[in-house]
């Protein structure tokens, strides 16, 4: 089961693009056993401009999202609001803005991709000691295919656009 709504209130032009704020959540049945006693339910929620959800908890956003554990509606309803709250959208809306000027060479983009490469090769003590790696392979191969072939992403003369 998955919600999302859009709040036509709450809309912003980033780079040319007109977004409403969304805010949703998802709940897989599959986590649960519907045959025993009740238990914790668990949920993800999120927040944001540029979100994508999934019935099996594969949710993406631009935002903010948390994975919750709750027992009563209530417990859920505050741990909801308490995500929103954190959420500060036009600091979101000033980094997209800051992202279309924002222009990479093509060498800086190869260092950055054998970087990520290189992160999954490193040992659990070496990973722990930097930032965490958020995107997997199919991101980074994904983001490798559109240097080569997408209109809006590729490279052109030397750097690449945001």
């Amino acid at each position: 089961m998955c919600f999302c709504f859009e709040l036509p209130s709450v809309t912003r032009e980033i780079n040319g693009n007109h977004v409403a704020l969304s805010i949703g959540g998802v709940r897989a049945y599959n986590e649960i056993n519907l045959y025993s006693r009740k238990s914790v339910e668990r949920f993800k929620i999120f927040i944001g401009f540029q979100n994508r959800v999934c019935s099996n908890l594969m949710l993406t956003t631009d935002g903010l999202q948390d994975r919750v554990e709750v027992m009563s509606l209530g417990e859920l309803y505050q741990v909801a609001l308490r995500l929103f709250h954190c959420y500060d959208p036009a600091k979101d809306v000033d980094l997209f803005n800051t992202l279309g000027t924002m222009r990479v060479t093509e060498s800086e983009f190869c260092q950055l991709v054998g970087r990520m490469r290189l992160y999954q090769a490193l040992t659990p003590e070496r990973q722990r000691a930097l930032p965490k790696m958020l995107l997997g392979d199919s991101q980074i191969n994904a983001a490798c295919r559109a240097f080569v072939s997408d209109s809006n992403f590729r490279c052109t003369g030397g750097s690449i656009s945001g």
